[in-house]
């Protein structure tokens, strides 16, 4: 959640900051583009609010249209975010999760010193629906434990994600244990189960109503849509879950590893030709 602390100035000359009305450029990309250099020199501390639109008319002697342009355009970037009575507010920097070492959020959060916070939502056994049976190998209606839970990382949260596990792979799970704990720690500690391997897919979003409370957005703002099926050492599936990423706190970052390099040949060519 955002704090409502005092806005940080910037320190450059107010010349430096002024709209030229002497070149024919919009006076609304002219302010955006200040605004953008400000926020990106940090000139506004992340999760601060910004300066109001009667602030930055006063400042920039320009109408109210243009600096609502201006930031509607920031807030569109990501660097803005709107909190409904009480402001604009700056955007935090992005959380760079990588998929390639680690396949929990917690663990890849964990194993760079980033302290996150989980507040369990749902936990509760019901009946697996054919669209969860199907990547968990399980016939539709068996049990299956579902625990959705809700990441943050500082004062924000930063995804939902909702798992859906067999019911009898690991008797000991406890809602108690996936506030202070990772499930795939909890897999591999309590209950003796490595997971191995993952298949994800990555689909962008509009966020739902329920995404925008849960995760302090606007609605139809960006999500990182995920599902994954993750297996263990022997290629059983353990868990299938759908993740819901703020698209303006997250990026990813893939590896991509040539598993065999093509043969050349004497003329210089791959042996399997041109690509």
């Amino acid at each position: 959640m955002a704090r409502e602390t005092p806005v940080r100035r910037s320190r450059r000359p107010a010349q430096a900051r002024r709209i030229r009305r002497d070149v024919p450029i919009a006076y609304h990309y002219q302010l955006r583009e200040l605004l953008r250099a400000a926020i990106l020199r940090k000139d506004y501390a992340p999760e601060t609010r910004f300066p109001s639109e009667h602030e930055l008319c006063r400042t920039y002697q320009v109408s109210r249209t243009t600096v609502r342009q201006a930031l509607q355009a920031l807030v569109r970037e990501g660097l803005l975010y709107p909190v409904r009575g009480r402001g604009t507010f700056v955007t935090q920097t992005k959380i760079l999760e990588g998929l390639a070492t680690n396949l929990s959020f917690y663990d890849d959060m964990r194993a760079r010193g980033i302290p996150v916070t989980t507040r369990v939502l749902t936990y509760e056994i019901e009946p697996a629906p054919a669209s969860v049976a199907m990547p968990l190998g399980i016939r539709p209606g068996d049990n299956v434990f579902k625990v959705e839970r809700l990441r943050s990382v500082g004062r924000s949260p930063l995804l939902t994600v909702t798992s859906y596990l067999p019911a009898d792979i690991c008797p000991g799970l406890e809602a108690a244990k996936l506030t202070t704990r990772g499930l795939h720690q909890i897999l591999r500690e309590d209950c003796g189960i490595v997971p191995a391997r993952a298949v994800r897919s990555f689909e962008a979003l509009p966020a739902t109503p329920e995404d925008a409370r849960l995760l302090k957005i606007p609605a139809g703002a960006p999500v990182q849509h995920i599902e994954s099926v993750v297996y263990d050492e022997a290629g059983v599936p353990i868990e299938f879950f759908i993740a819901r990423h703020r698209g303006d706190r997250t990026k990813f970052q893939f590896e991509i590893v040539q598993r065999a390099a093509p043969k050349a040949t004497a003329g210089g060519r791959s042996a399997g030709g041109r690509r």
